[in-house]
C-alpha cells in the first residue's frame, strides 16, 4: 500500500512539472524562444492592451537572430534581423499594407526601443530557473523614471553571442529570458515560456519582399502614430 502511494505521488510530480524544460546539458546553438507579453498599462490611446500581441518569437542560429511581434489583427508587424558577423541590423515594419525597412548599424538599438536608452545595470547574485535554465538577476535603473528599478533575468546557458546588440540590454552578456521593453510608448514585460532546439531555415535571416527604406526617425514617427490611433 505504501509502495502504491509512493508511486502515485512520484507520477503526479512528474506530470505536474512545467513543460518549459531545458532539453539537454549542451548549449543550444539553433532554435526558437517564445515569450509571453504582459502590458504594464491597460490601454494605449483608445486601444485596450488585451487586443495587442500577446507573444514575441525569437529564432536564432549562431550569431544570427530574428525577432517578431505580430499583432493588431494582422495590420501591424515589426521584426528585426541581426547578423553580428555581417554587421546586419535590419528592422522591418508592416503596417496597413505598407512595408518599411530601416538598416541600422551593428550595435544600434532598433527603432522604437529608444525609450529605455541610457539604462544603468546593477548585477546581483540572485538566481532563478526559467525554462530549465539558470538565470542570473540584474536590476535595471532607468534615468528619470518614477517606476523604480526593474528586475530582469538572463542566462549564459544558451550558445548565443551578441544577441542584445540591437536592444537596450547590450551590456548584458547573456540571453534575456525575463525582461522589459518599451516600443514607442508601449511598455511591456516579456517572459520566456518555451525554449526549443530546432532547425531554423536561413530564409528568416534574409531580407524578403519589397520594403521601402526609411530613416530611423521616420520609422519611429510611424510607430508613435500607430500607438496614438
Amino acid at each position: 500500500m505504501r509502495i502504491s502511494a509512493f508511486f502515485i505521488i512520484c507520477t503526479l510530480i512528474v506530470l505536474l512539472l512545467p513543460s518549459c524544460k531545458k532539453p539537454s546539458s549542451k548549449k543550444i546553438q539553433e532554435g526558437e524562444i517564445l515569450y509571453s507579453i504582459t502590458y504594464l498599462e491597460s490601454k494605449i490611446s483608445s486601444i485596450p492592451t488585451n487586443l495587442l500581441p500577446q507573444k514575441m518569437t525569437l529564432k536564432f542560429k549562431g550569431n544570427k537572430a530574428y525577432t517578431e511581434i505580430d499583432g493588431f489583427f494582422g495590420f501591424f508587424n515589426i521584426s528585426n534581423i541581426t547578423d553580428y558577423s555581417k554587421s546586419v541590423n535590419w528592422t522591418f515594419l508592416k503596417v496597413y499594407g505598407h512595408k518599411y525597412l530601416y538598416a541600422g548599424k551593428r550595435e544600434e538599438i532598433a527603432p522604437g526601443f529608444g525609450g529605455m536608452a541610457d539604462i544603468e545595470i546593477e548585477y546581483t547574485d540572485s538566481i532563478i530557473n526559467i525554462c530549465g535554465y539558470e538565470c542570473k538577476q540584474a536590476i535595471i535603473h532607468l534615468p528619470n523614471s518614477i517606476e523604480g528599478p526593474l528586475k530582469v533575468f538572463y542566462t549564459k546557458d544558451l550558445g548565443l553571442k551578441h544577441l542584445n546588440s540591437s536592444n537596450p540590454y547590450g551590456e548584458i552578456n547573456g540571453v534575456m529570458l525575463e525582461f522589459y521593453l518599451t516600443l514607442s510608448t508601449l511598455k511591456m514585460k516579456l517572459v520566456a515560456e518555451s525554449v526549443v532546439e530546432k532547425q531554423i531555415p536561413d530564409k528568416f535571416f534574409r531580407r524578403q519582399g519589397d520594403f521601402k527604406r526609411i530613416t530611423k526617425g521616420q520609422m519611429e514617427k510611424l510607430l508613435d502614430r500607430l500607438m496614438e490611433e
